[in-house]
């Protein structure tokens, strides 16, 4: 089995829940197949760092990759840095997985990196025939603004929130992990 974990977070990169989450489901997937996670360029550098310190704590079977990205930089025609993320991981993947999509690819619900991805399963792209698109419920931007007594109306901000809402309504299999999300 081929797994793709996307994220921007990652432990111990970032400290995040998210990013604990993401590298222990990576662990205990890994046991079963072919896992590699996908996260942001960013973190790139510090994960070098930790990976020759021998810190990293994932199997070694587990292939950590990167997407390039520009958090508040110019999105082009997105509507906002994560629509263009989002797209990138789509044509990461693609790098990635040139004969076909992997089987599995999680996403969490968290500011709709999985936008492209399940837009591009939706219209029957041929690359994801095969490959079922989860999103892993931790906790949406939406929930945290709302919980927070605050939400943005401003365009993009009202653009990452319908990502979010987009990529949950259409996902093949939602997960939650059980507990207080």
């Amino acid at each position: 089995m081929r797994i793709a974990l996307v994220s921007r977070e990652l432990y111990p990169i970032t400290s995040g829940g998210i990013g604990v989450a993401v590298a222990g489901i990576a662990a205990a997937l890994s046991e079963i197949g072919e896992v590699v996670v996908l996260t942001g360029s960013g973190a790139e550098q510090e994960y070098r760092r930790l990976q020759a310190a021998g810190r990293v704590p994932l199997p070694p079977s587990v292939r950590v990759e990167f997407v390039r990205e520009e958090p508040g930089g110019e999105c082009g025609s997105f509507y906002n840095y994560v629509h263009l993320y989002s797209a990138r991981v789509l044509d990461r993947l693609r790098e990635l997985y040139a004969d076909r999509g992997p089987d599995v690819i999680e996403f969490s619900d968290f500011l709709g990196e999985g936008l492209v991805t399940v837009q591009a399963r939706r219209s029957h792209e041929g690359f994801l025939r095969e490959t079922q698109v989860h999103v892993r419920l931790h906790t949406s931007a939406e929930l945290c603004a709302v919980l927070n007594g605050f939400v943005d109306e401003g365009f993009e901000a009202r653009q990452m929130l319908n990502a979010e809402r987009h990529v949950l309504r259409e996902a093949d299999r939602i997960l939650w992990p059980g507990g207080d999300v």
